[in-house]
């Protein structure tokens, strides 16, 4: 069961100090998943990096975030496999800005990042819209777990791998809100950005030769 090995790194944290987090609670379970996805069970400090992140995010953020880590694609909607997420968050802190703040700052734009690419199963156009906490009414409530059980579920998987690019590169760690305007994104957009990769490197390339020279 997921949730016992959710607990076992909770225990580990505890241990250590950080406060104790629930499975039970969907925001607390979300941010033991993060602290997992991020390597930070036996790692206070960067543990509490992690959640003054995951509590700095707007209500909004929060929720999509906190949505998409609880969903496990059974009869609960579509699940999403971020592939690469772990190494992003480790990239991220090395690359960040100086000092608690950069760090804080670079985990939350990347917690942005992974809040779209949950909210959004396929890449679409344009901007993406915030996804308003949803109000229900008593009556809403009462009915929510019959309507769980009708929901189609399913697992799709999402490379992320090509953010590292813009991670290490200058912007990045000069303001970590660059992520925020990577996705969603035109498919077509970035499949074209794809192509021009190789062409990308082999500049980088020379450009790195003609420095040691």
């Amino acid at each position: 069961n997921y949730d016992h090995l959710l607990e076992a790194h909770g225990k580990l944290l505890e241990d250590k100090g950080f406060r104790r987090l629930s499975v039970g609670d969907r925001s607390e379970r979300a941010l033991l998943r993060l602290l997992v996805m991020g390597r930070s069970s036996t790692n206070k400090a960067q543990a509490d990096l992690f959640a003054r992140a995951f509590e700095g995010l707007s209500a909004s953020e929060k929720e999509a975030l906190t949505r998409g880590l609880n969903v496990d694609g059974t009869d609960d909607g579509v699940a999403i496999i971020p592939y690469y997420m772990p190494a992003l968050f480790s990239e991220g802190l090395k690359h960040a800005p100086a000092g608690d703040e950069g760090k804080v700052a670079a985990l939350a734009s990347l917690m942005r990042l992974l809040g779209r690419v949950y909210s959004n199963p396929d890449p679409v156009s344009g901007q993406h819209k915030k996804l308003e906490k949803p109000k229900k009414s008593e009556q809403s409530k009462k009915q929510e777990q019959p309507q769980r059980s009708q929901q189609s579920g399913g697992i799709k998987e999402r490379n992320l791998r090509n953010v590292a690019d813009i991670i290490h590169g200058d912007g990045f760690k000069a303001d970590p809100h660059i992520l925020d305007q990577l996705y969603p994104i035109d498919q077509s957009v970035w499949q074209e950005f794809l192509s021009l990769r190789p062409f990308v490197n082999i500049w980088r390339a020379g450009k790195q030769r003609l420095m040691k020279k």
